[in-house]
């Protein structure tokens, strides 16, 4: 990310294990440091992150998932649903963050955010049933299955 980038934070409060607020003031903090200007939302029911970034990402020169792996999901697919190419930054704040630890994300907060301001973008699959359910890296169904 470049200083005076503009990013569209999603934040999922009730993700996890429920994070001091300060957190979100030091995440902030660290963008602010960078010269990126920030927009940010909170969820407060499930499709709030998929809706916010289908209608505002175009808006912005990165979308910043704050929570967990139901968060980003919901991130991925409001931005396949409209056909946006907007890169997406992940903070894992999540119980399990199984997706963060698959590619070895840091789950310490503030170093994700460091490692979404000066990582540059890696292409991931996305996958789909039926044009319009996304999945970042499962995709269940049957007995087990919620």
């Amino acid at each position: 990310m470049n200083n005076e980038d503009k990013v569209l934070l999603i934040i999922n409060p009730k993700a996890g294990k429920k994070k001091p607020m300060s957190t979100l003031t030091d995440i902030l903090d660290v963008f602010g440091r960078h010269g990126i200007k920030v927009t940010s939302m909170s969820t407060t029911g499930p499709g709030d992150a998929q809706r916010f970034t289908a209608e505002r990402a175009g808006g912005f020169d990165a979308v910043v998932c704050c929570g967990g792996d139901g968060t980003l999901n919901e991130v991925i697919t409001g931005l396949m649903s409209s056909s946006l190419s907007v890169p997406i930054g992940y903070i894992p704040m999540g119980t399990a963050n199984d997706f963060a630890k698959g590619l070895g994300l840091s789950s310490d907060p503030i170093k994700a955010v460091e490692d979404v301001i000066k990582g540059k973008p890696v292409p991931h699959d996305i996958g789909s049933f039926n044009g319009d359910i996304y999945f970042s890296y499962v995709a269940s169904f049957g007995t087990m299955s919620d």
